[in-house]
């Protein structure tokens, strides 16, 4: 193992394991309060604790002032996945993250503390299950036998229960009082196997009908169709691969959200302006009353004082005849008040027309907003909910994406000085300290030779190792320690020392300003300070 890879988000908190091409690409954060401790550690052993979610590295470190010392990092995986170095008492030296001066949790972290374990899983390790302890726990047990095996067993969950139940030939909501003295045999003999040095891994991502990752399990499931799995080399490239459809399958479910919340807003406000609609066509219903109204004043308005706020009147366009309170304006004469409900008729009738109409309309929206809540509910990929979105877009429901105005691109300087030496090799050179740290730490791959003036300022030179092909010559070297003396304070000595390894054996020390590196395993020529024959040509090709 090169690296450790250690993702503490709370939604996807994982560990990888890196190899050196892998770590020197990482744009990751790193922990740099362990770091100084962990430097020069060599890795011993690697034990799970309890056969829970704890891992236990076993570290070795020899310095000149505390001479060999044995030191633990534990990991924690969880929720709050943690670091917690210590030495061989256990006493905590740091930590990722340290409990505050007032935890009062009852296993703080915190340097300075000694070091406890949580409470072991109240389960039962598969590894260690005899077949009297088995029948014992059955005999004790009721419910399902999967229930069964993912309540009182580690490291079990519900795929891998259905897998030992399908080997054995057990139906998955079998009651436990149901199983046969076979049934119990055949569950205990594929319980084991599982938990056996001797099982065959066969790293698998289960998916849903989605093609969304649900499970990475190390073995091969049978009981699962083949159309919901993918298969892979090792557990790394399994995980790796999860948390990436799992990194998109977050962003879809917070993008689904975000429009589904969003039609919803707007359906409700649609349903209140029909609610609001439909009494408002309830009113105007009423045009008729307002002509009838007109018409009776017209009948009697020769019988009604001006300036009285209400007469009675006899409905003659009601079967029944009954007497009718009409209210007037008493600043009206009879034939004005007539006139006054006439107009209330024509407007009522008019906007009635009206109303219904945007009713309609409203009603017809609604839909509109039920299919496209149905077709963001039925995406599935970033690419679905892009194509609703410009549905969204042309309806007004949606802002458009902001368009950038496009700049004219500046002819892009090139990274570092390169040269090609007489046997074909690329040369790479830093100019600057920020391009020594890029070139050295993320540009150069392991297998390459870095090149630097011994003892002296100067650039970082990286002879490149393209697909690892053969070794560069002793004047391939040569030339090369040449150019990196050049760009060097001792460019005008007549011979200057220049000292080389391969790319990986060159580290960043701990918070050190850019352009300082250690190195390891370096060897020395004595050469003259100079510039390739091809300088010229070079020269056109980097400026």
């Amino acid at each position: 193992m090169s690296g450790l890879l250690v993702n503490y988000d709370s939604k996807n908190y994982h560990l990888l394991t890196l190899t050196d091409s892998q770590i020197r690409k990482l744009d990751y954060p790193r922990a740099d309060n362990l770091l100084a401790e962990l430097l020069d550690c060599t890795l011993e052993e690697i034990q799970q604790i309890d056969f829970d979610r704890i891992l236990k590295f076993d570290l070795y470190k020899f310095d000149q002032l505390w001479g060999s010392r044995k030191l633990y990092l534990y990991c924690e995986i969880s929720a709050n996945l943690n670091l917690v170095l210590t030495d061989n008492q256990e006493q905590i030296l740091d930590s990722l993250k340290s409990s505050p001066l007032d935890s009062t949790s009852p296993r703080p972290i915190r340097a300075g503390l000694k070091y406890r374990l949580s409470h072991p899983p109240a389960k039962s390790d598969p590894h260690q299950v005899t077949e009297v302890e088995w029948k014992s726990l059955l005999k004790k047990a009721s419910g399902t036998i999967r229930g069964f095996l993912t309540f009182h067993f580690l490291g079990i969950d519900k795929f891998l229960a259905e897998e030992i139940l399908y080997l054995s030939r057990v139906s998955p909501n079998s009651s436990i009082s149901s199983l046969t003295e076979s049934d119990s045999g055949k569950l205990h003999h594929h319980l084991l196997h599982f938990f056996s040095e001797s099982v065959r891994l066969k790293p698998t991502l289960l998916l849903d009908q989605g093609q969304f990752p649900l499970f990475v399990s190390p073995f091969d499931l049978r009981h699962i169709s083949e159309s919901k799995k993918c298969y892979f080399d090792n557990l790394n490239q399994t995980l790796s691969h999860f948390y990436q459809l799992k990194n998109i399958q977050d962003q879809v479910g917070e993008q689904k959200k975000e429009l589904l919340n969003l039609l919803e807003k707007r359906t409700a406000k649609i349903q209140d302006a029909v609610q609001l609609t439909e009494g408002q066509i309830k009113e105007k219903s009423k045009y008729q009353e307002y002509k009838n109204i007109a018409d009776l004043l017209m009948i009697n308005k020769n019988s009604i004082k001006k300036g009285v706020t209400n007469e009675v009147l006899q409905n003659l366009f009601s079967p029944q005849a009954e007497r009718l309170k009409v209210s007037l304006n008493p600043r009206l004469s009879p034939l004005q008040n007539a006139q006054s409900y006439y107009r209330k008729y024509q407007r009522a009738k008019a906007g009635l027309a009206l109303l219904e109409n945007r009713k309609k309309l409203l009603q017809q929206h609604l839909i509109k907003l039920g299919a496209l809540h149905d077709s963001v509910t039925a995406c599935h990929s970033l690419s679905e909910l892009d194509k609703v979105r410009v549905q969204l877009v042309k309806l007004g429901l949606h802002k458009p994406p902001v368009k950038t105005k496009a700049r004219k691109k500046k002819p892009e300087k090139k990274q570092f000085r390169q040269f090609q030496i007489q046997e074909g090799w690329t040369v790479l050179v830093g100019r600057n300290n920020l391009e020594n740290d890029l070139l050295t730490f993320k540009t150069a791959q392991p297998e390459d030779l870095w090149f630097h003036a011994a003892g002296l300022p100067g650039s970082h030179v990286v002879l490149r190792r393209e697909q690892k092909k053969s070794q560069p010559s002793i004047n391939a070297i040569l030339e090369t320690a040449g150019i990196a003396a050049y760009f060097s304070k001792g460019r005008n000595s007549k011979k200057l020392e220049v000292i080389y390894t391969q790319a990986k054996y060159v580290r960043k020390p701990q918070k050190a300003k850019p352009g300082l590196a250690l190195v390891e395993k370096e060897k020395s020529v004595l050469v003259t300070p100079r510039l390739p024959e091809t300088f010229e040509h070079s020269l056109k090709l980097t400026f």
